[in-house]
């Protein structure tokens, strides 16, 4: 469990990350948090246990979760469609916000062998998450 980098976390209003995110260097940010990997610190430390003991399940819900509490998003939800599960997620922070969203969760499911396929575009998110590896 990394608990330390949790001290690292601070709160931006929601405009000023919009802002943030439309200068940044987008492949510098995107590689920061595929490296740190900060989405699965966040789940691994919601359920207080690695992602590799999580079920797929508890690992979209830890991700639903944890978007809703970084309120990066308006809506975010799932469906179980047998052989996959559909992620879906609403926001306004603009394309080059969901551009990184969908990598940083696309790389998250790829890193731990769980098949993805999204899409995305200016206030859309949609990710279908296989169950089968």
């Amino acid at each position: 469990m990394r608990l330390k980098p949790a001290k690292s976390l601070v709160i931006i209003e929601k405009t000023a990350f919009k802002s943030l995110i439309e200068t940044a260097d987008i492949e510098l940010l995107s590689e920061l948090f595929v490296r740190n990997k900060i989405i699965e610190y966040t789940i691994e430390f919601y359920f207080q246990k690695s992602l590799e003991e999580c079920s797929l399940n508890e690992v979209i819900d830890g991700l639903v979760i944890n978007l809703k509490i970084t309120n990066w998003v308006d809506t975010v939800d799932y469906t179980d469609y047998g052989s996959y599960y559909k992620l879906a997620i609403t926001h306004d922070l603009g394309l080059t916000f969901a551009e990184l969203l969908t990598i940083w969760i696309d790389n998250m499911f790829k890193i731990h062998g769980v098949r993805v396929e999204s899409i995305h575009s200016t206030k859309t998110i949609f990710t279908k998450i296989f169950k089968n590896k």
